[in-house]
């Protein structure tokens, strides 16, 4: 499609017929675009020319309902900016139809006498000189001499400005304190008879004899120069239509919730295993999986697997159970460093700073500080290797996994 529009693009001479009509430019914008939207039509959903001619119409059909779709969106008919912004220093060598000059009645800044000034020192074949005294006859001199190159800048500044408009200028003048150094006020009022114009100004000119000055102006170049008073008015601003009042009541929620469903974990489920039953509450039968002695262990250990390998009690036997208690230890794993040095040391810090967050009754820490050592160092059995948790890297850990039970 887009060599079908590039060949009657240049067969049909296009370019040349439409940019010759007033609004020319605009109507092959739109073209041009409209070419792009068939070629994007036919590469995505392979249609022919017939196909294409009747996906314009429904398209066309389409438009007055079809207004979000951005890609449909008119382009501007040209890339030039219709307003541009710029310093008078970035305006050099451009040029532009129209141009608006508010501040040339302003003056360019100069040194403050309390700061160092650069200038050309004349006695040094016109050097660039920074002068740093900050005091003293030479420093107030060249002081004054910095001045004036700044005042001849602001008028090579001024002439660069007025001469970028290829149909009109438009220059405002308002009287303040310094406006008669500004280059447009010395243009005006400070020339002299052979064109010299004086690097400061004498006095700002009242109202009247700016007037003066301007209709003189318009005067020596009739139909060229056309002089207007500004008139301060109010700021104008832009407020849509106000909306008739209507009355506000609060929400009232009509659907109904589902109050079966709820986030929870396992020891939130098994509380009522390990702590005690309120009295009104029916208690429930459960079964004791553990055995009352180590030296059950060793007999049920001696007994159940052939071996004879007698059973080393694990050093937690003898900690309370309990909702409470499995939160803690939970807590004091998730925060270790299983591969840390000093385990012991590890382990007894993170168990001091989760009792001082939440005091828990577990018996002799060292113990418990022990037996979760142990744990970590236990192998987990042949289908793991013999890997131990002991051997886990903090990177390659997950501590709670989030998962969700319908």
């Amino acid at each position: 499609m887009a060599s079908l529009t590039q060949t009657i693009m240049l067969v049909e001479r296009l370019p040349r017929r439409v940019l010759a009509r007033p609004d020319g430019e605009r109507r092959l914008t739109d073209l041009r675009h409209v070419a792009q939207l068939l070629h994007g039509a036919a590469a995505t959903e392979q249609l022919g020319t017939t196909a294409l001619t009747a996906w314009l119409r429904r398209r066309i059909a389409e438009a007055d309902q079809d207004t979000g779709d951005e890609e449909r969106s008119r382009r501007l008919e040209s890339d030039a900016e219709a307003v541009q912004v710029l310093t008078i220093h970035r305006s050099k060598g451009l040029e532009f139809p129209i141009v608006y000059l508010p501040f040339l009645w302003e003056p360019g800044r100069v040194p403050n006498g309390k700061q160092p000034v650069l200038f050309h020192d004349a006695g040094a074949a016109d050097a660039r000189t920074i002068d740093l005294a900050l005091q003293g006859a030479d420093f107030r001199r060249h002081h004054e001499q910095a001045v004036v190159e700044q005042r001849g800048e602001d008028l090579r500044l001024a002439y660069v400005a007025l001469t970028r408009a290829q149909h009109q200028a438009v220059v405002w003048w308002a009287g303040s304190w310094d406006s008669r150094n500004s280059p447009l006020g010395r243009l005006l009022f400070e020339r002299d008879a052979g064109g010299n114009v004086a690097p400061s100004g004498a006095r700002v000119p009242s109202d009247t004899v700016a007037a003066e000055r301007f209709a003189e102006l318009a005067a020596g170049a009739p139909g060229r120069i056309a002089v207007e008073r500004s008139t301060l008015g109010l700021p104008a601003s832009w407020a849509p239509a106000p909306h008739a009042a209507t009355r506000l009541a609060a929400a009232t929620l009509h659907r109904s919730l589902d109050a079966s469903w709820r986030r929870t974990s396992y020891s939130d489920i098994t509380a009522g295993t390990y702590e005690p039953w309120v009295a009104s509450e029916p208690e429930l039968a459960t079964v004791t999986d553990e055995p009352s002695s180590p030296a059950a262990v060793r007999a049920a250990d001696a007994g159940g697997d052939g071996d004879g390998a007698p059973a080393t009690p694990s050093p937690l036997g003898a900690m309370p159970a309990g909702l409470r208690v499995g939160t803690l230890v939970h807590r004091v794993l998730e925060a270790t460093d299983f591969t840390a040095t000093d385990l012991d040391a590890e382990l007894g810090a993170r168990m001091a700073a989760a009792q001082a967050r939440r005091h828990v009754e577990i018996g002799d820490p060292a113990i418990v500080v022990a037996g979760l050592r142990a744990a970590l160092e236990t192998p987990l059995g042949p289908l793991l290797g013999g890997a131990r948790l002991r051997d886990v890297a903090r990177a390659d850990r997950l501590d709670e996994l989030d998962f969700e039970l319908p």
